[in-house]
C-alpha cells in the first residue's frame, strides 16, 4: 500500500509539468505483462491484497498513458516491476502448499451470500477473487449488476477470466445466489462451487459489453447454466 501510494503521489505531483517523452509506456506496459505471467505464477495468488493494488496502479499507468504522460506512465510502471521482483523473490513452494492447505480450510466454512450475517460492501466485492471449493482460481469479480428495479438488491457480478491479473477480454455474469464468502476476519474470497472446467464452459461475453445483461433471452440462458450445470449453493 505504501508502495503504491508513493509512486502515485509523486506522479500526480509532477504530471502538469511533465513533458511526453519517446519511450512507449505501452509498449512497457505489454513487457511487464509478458514477465510477470511466465513461468510459476502461483505467488499471485497468495497475495490477493498485492493483486488488487497492482491492478489499481496498472490502471494508473494507462491513465498517464492515454494522457500523454508517458514518464509519469513510465514511473509507475518501474514501481511495479519493483513490486513484482519482491514478490517473486520472496515465493516458495512450502509457502505456497501451507497457503493453499489454509485457504481450503477457509473455504469450507464460507457462508452462502444469501445467509451471511454481515454486511457486504460492493467496494470489497469488487477486485476479489472467484474461487471453486478446490481453491482454483477462477477469475477476478470487475462489477456487480444490480437487478433491476431494486437498487440494493445484487443480480450477478461480472467475472473476468483472468489473462493478467484480471485484465482479461472475456466475462461472465455470475448469478449472485450461487456465491458463498469466506466468514474469517482475512481478505474476503468468493466462491462458486464448479469445477474449473464448467466455469470455463459458461456463458461469456467481450470485456465491458452491456448488450447480453440487457437481453432478457441471454440472461435466461446464462441463469438456466447455472442452475442446471453447476452446484448451486442456494435452495431456491
Amino acid at each position: 500500500m505504501k508502495v503504491r501510494t508513493l509512486l502515485l503521489s509523486t506522479a500526480l505531483a509532477t504530471v502538469v509539468s511533465l513533458p511526453a517523452v519517446a519511450a512507449d509506456c505501452n509498449s512497457e506496459l505489454e513487457a511487464l505483462k509478458a514477465s510477470a505471467t511466465e513461468g510459476d505464477t502461483k505467488f499471485w495468488e497468495m497475495a490477493s491484497a498485492t493483486q488488487r493494488e497492482y491492478r489499481q496502479l496498472r490502471q494508473a499507468a494507462t491513465i498517464f498513458q492515454e494522457n500523454g504522460q508517458e514518464e509519469a506512465c513510465m514511473q509507475v510502471v518501474d514501481g511495479m516491476e519493483q513490486m513484482l521482483d519482491a514478490h517473486r523473490a520472496d515465493y516458495t513452494e512450502a509457502d505456497y502448499a501451507a497457503w493453499s492447505e489454509q485457504e481450503i480450510e477457509r473455504i469450507k466454512s464460507a457462508s452462502p451470500v444469501s445467509t451471511y450475517a454481515k454486511s457486504i460492501h460492493v467496494d470489497d466485492v469488487v477486485g476479489s477473487e472467484l474461487r471453486n471449493m478446490n481453491n482454483e482460481k477462477l477469475g477476478t469479480i470487475d462489477k456487480v449488476v444490480l437487478e433491476p428495479g431494486r437498487s440494493t438488491r445484487i443480480n450477478y457480478v461480472v467475472v473476468t477470466h483472468d489473462g493478467f491479473l484480471g485484465m482479461g477480454e472475456e466475462q461472465s455474469a455470475v448469478p449472485w445466489d450461487h456465491l458463498k464468502v469466506t466468514t474469517d476476519e482475512g481478505d474476503k474470497v468468493y466462491v462458486v462451487d464448479a469445477s474449473k472446467e464448467s466455469f470455463e464452459s459458461a456463458p461469456r461475453f467481450q470485456r465491458d459489453s452491456r448488450q447480453e445483461l440487457d437481453d432478457p433471452n441471454w440472461q435466461k440462458e446464462n441463469d438456466d447454466y447455472y442452475k442446471n450445470t453447476l452446484n448451486s449453493t442456494t435452495t431456491n
